[in-house]
């Protein structure tokens, strides 16, 4: 009888114990999850953060898919709508890496992250040397802004573009439309006409010149002073937004990642 008292009053013991320490851990594991954020989480040289964000271990591809016109000359002639056939993936394992990084006093950094891609056949579903017949897009976005010009403008544009040859469909390899580019002649004389335009050296490539580059000078919040504001970017090449739209299009926010 007194063993089986004994062993109540042990395991009553036990439990009240327990559920004394499940109670404390209920309230201080908060405070101890905060603390371990707040000591590891905000951006500083040896931080547990620092040593991924600077250089993202995980692999990164990036998938690019392309349509296929088939029929540019039958929808040229007006004998049919375009058909279209979606070409892809075509893979590129990509490395993010920061560089130039410099500590600020008022808990922020400023840095450029040089993103470099490498094409994948292994992931993707042919080569680079894959020929697409696709939009001529340079003609066609000259086009569309010369709807706001005047007729004069107009006028001595359509001329050009015919002295050029310039076609509604063209055919190039995925590398030409993806990061290696191709020589396009309107892409010379845009800039010229219209300052805003992009000097790309003569090449349109949907992503031209983004390879082993970077995209300007950002500058993150560390998120030492509030960890709500962790890599949320305070300006980008000294500016806090745009002016390529207009209203909130403009508007630089959000993290630097993606």
């Amino acid at each position: 009888m007194w063993a089986g008292f004994k062993k109540t009053v042990i395991t009553g013991g036990v439990g009240i114990a327990l559920l004394v320490l499940g109670l404390i851990l209920l309230y201080c594991f908060p405070l101890i999850f905060s603390y371990i954020i707040q000591k590891n989480l905000p951006l500083a040289k040896g931080s547990m953060s620092y040593k991924l964000w600077k250089d993202i271990p995980l692999p990164l591809y990036q998938k690019i898919y392309f349509f296929n016109v088939t029929n540019p000359e039958e929808f040229l002639q007006q004998k049919s709508k375009p058909k279209l056939v979606e070409i892809g993936p075509y893979t590129y394992r990509s490395w993010w890496t920061k560089e130039n990084i410099t500590w600020n006093n008022n808990d922020t950094v400023t840095y450029r992250e040089v993103k470099k891609y490498v094409f994948k056949p292994e992931l993707s579903v042919g080569s680079e040397n894959d020929v697409i017949t696709t939009v001529n897009f340079p003609m066609l976005a000259a086009a569309s802004w010369l709807r706001n010009t005047s007729p004069l403008e107009e006028i001595a544009a359509s001329i050009l573009m015919f002295l050029t040859r310039e076609k509604i469909f063209i055919q190039r390899k995925v590398k030409q439309l993806a990061y290696e580019g191709y020589p396009d002649l309107l892409t010379v004389i845009a800039p010229l006409i219209h300052p805003d335009v992009p000097k790309t050296h003569g090449y349109f490539g949907w992503f031209y010149g983004k390879n082993d580059t970077d995209d300007g000078e950002f500058t993150v919040f560390t998120g030492k002073d509030s960890i709500s504001k962790f890599n949320t970017i305070k300006n980008w090449n000294g500016t806090q937004s745009l002016k390529y739209w207009t209203g909130e299009c403009n508007k630089i926010a959000g993290t630097s990642e993606y």
